[in-house]
């Protein structure tokens, strides 16, 4: 599976942080970060180039890296309002 990105650059605890803060959770409740696990070559910053989808897909993107989290969370809560008011309707 491939990615297109968006031309912004951010870490993965940057992202976690951001959906914490989207849910009004305290990231350092939830969740402990062992720098013992890290593996010793781990990407920290992943970022590339959307050019080709651009130019061949005619893609475009519209929305900031906050706008996105706040989709992709929006997105879920509904998933999950919307599986629980239908789990007895199959």
């Amino acid at each position: 599976m491939g990615s297109i990105y968006f031309g912004e650059t951010h870490s993965l605890v940057e992202f976690i942080k951001k959906v914490f803060r989207r849910l009004n959770l305290d990231v350092g409740k939830y969740l402990k970060i062992d720098k013992n696990l890290y593996r010793p070559i781990d990407i920290q910053i992943n970022h590339g180039d959307n050019s080709e989808a651009k130019n061949k897909l005619k893609w475009n993107y519209n929305m900031s890296f906050e706008q996105l989290i706040n989709k992709l969370v929006d997105d879920e809560i509904r998933y999950f309002s919307w599986k629980s008011n239908n789990e007895n309707s199959f």
